[in-house]
């Protein structure tokens, strides 16, 4: 099954060494699959990177969580290439990790889209935020934090309406918006446009509205 997906596919002890790598791995890196196992697979990833997947990888083991992480992974070419890195325990019927399994997706272009549409939204005058499906924020651009007078640290990973309480007025209006909605914040005297987004949910556009 691991063979006939297009993710690079791995398997780990519940110590967190590789015993496992798929095709995929050991034909995107051109290096054999033995020196990725245990932790060799690391010296592949960016070195930018490393010290933090790492850290992360031991954070998911030590707590049993869910890994997810993002990362650059070298090619046989030697070019390193975006990929989504996931990961879950497998647990027996008392909870104990028997083992972890894991993929990685090839998302190079959607994050080079996404890098350069960042640079554009950090040169325009309007605010931008950027939410998923379920109304959690992932990006600020400068002109919202200026707007909102708050750090996009302290704004992204948050329910948008705990983010930005401004909104409850029109909290049920943006949770039905249509495929596109205008309406006004009071307190903050700005105009949000909320628009569907077709993958993931909704693109709010915040500007100064009239005084």
């Amino acid at each position: 099954m691991a063979e006939s997906l297009p993710h690079l596919v791995w398997g780990a002890r519940p110590d967190g060494a590789f015993d496992f790598i798929s095709r995929q791995w050991t034909e995107y890196t051109g290096i054999p699959d033995v020196e990725h196992l245990q932790w060799g697979w690391l010296d592949q990833v960016h070195p930018g990177e490393r010290d933090r997947v790492r850290d992360q990888w031991r954070a998911a083991l030590r707590t049993g969580a869910r890994f997810d992480s993002e990362f650059r992974i070298r090619g046989h070419d030697g070019a390193y290439r975006w990929f989504k890195t996931r990961s879950v325990p497998i647990r027996d019927i008392d909870s104990k990790i028997l083992r972890w399994y894991g993929t990685s997706t090839d998302v190079d272009e959607l994050k080079r889209a996404e890098d350069g549409l960042a640079a554009v939204l950090a040169a325009i005058n309007d605010g931008f935020i950027a939410v998923d499906k379920d109304l959690q924020v992932i990006s600020v651009n400068p002109a919202a934090e200026q707007l909102l007078g708050r750090d996009a640290k302290r704004l992204v990973g948050h329910f948008l309406l705990d983010a930005v309480p401004e909104l409850g007025d029109v909290e049920d209006r943006i949770r039905h918006a249509p495929a596109a909605i205008d309406f006004t914040m009071q307190r903050q005297a700005l105009h949000i446009r909320s628009q569907r987004d077709h993958a993931d949910g909704y693109w709010l556009f915040m500007t100064r509205g009239a005084s």
